[in-house]
């Protein structure tokens, strides 16, 4: 933990292996350590999921300025890919409000269509069986198929 470059790590062991994959995907902690510094460090964008909650978007704050840190010191290269709003329950209005909060705030990013809240995303992880296998339902598994879709486009 106290070594000279700690926050260069992980890229220093992907460099070797990353011409091997078209994509590395690289899932953090919500919590902004030094897993969190070094996946950033490493990556070339950045996916932020946030809840549809009010405290999640303090948080989505305080992620913002450590992305804009790691830019300036780390990382110059990193792209924020967008926001990922999760856990939305569609017909309250703290989702509605949440929505168009970070639609508002985040003007100059890309905020993706949200994922709704469904217990099916934990019993699939029990189950251990991606979502779109264990639920087959098309609404939980779009919003991850639109990052895909989004991802790709910009590769053309």
């Amino acid at each position: 933990m106290s070594k000279v470059g700690n926050f260069g790590l992980l890229k220093e062991y992907l460099e070797p292996i990353k011409h091997q994959f078209d994509h590395i995907l690289i899932d953090c902690p919500p919590s902004l350590g030094l897993l969190t510094i070094n996946g950033l460090t490493a990556a070339d964008a950045v996916l932020i999921p946030v809840q549809c909650q009010f405290f999640a978007l303090k948080g989505l704050a305080a992620l913002l300025e450590t992305i804009q840190s790691v830019q300036k010191r780390l990382n110059p290269d990193l792209k924020i890919l967008g926001v990922l709003p999760t856990m939305a329950e569609m017909q309250t209005v703290m989702t509605q409000d949440v929505l168009a909060s970070l639609k508002k705030r985040l003007q100059n990013i890309h905020v993706f269509e949200p994922v709704p809240k469904s217990v099916k995303f934990a019993e699939s992880n029990l189950a251990g069986e991606p979502i779109n296998v264990y639920a087959g339902d098309k609404k939980l598994v779009q919003p991850y198929q639109a990052i895909s879709d989004f991802i790709t486009a910009g590769e053309k």
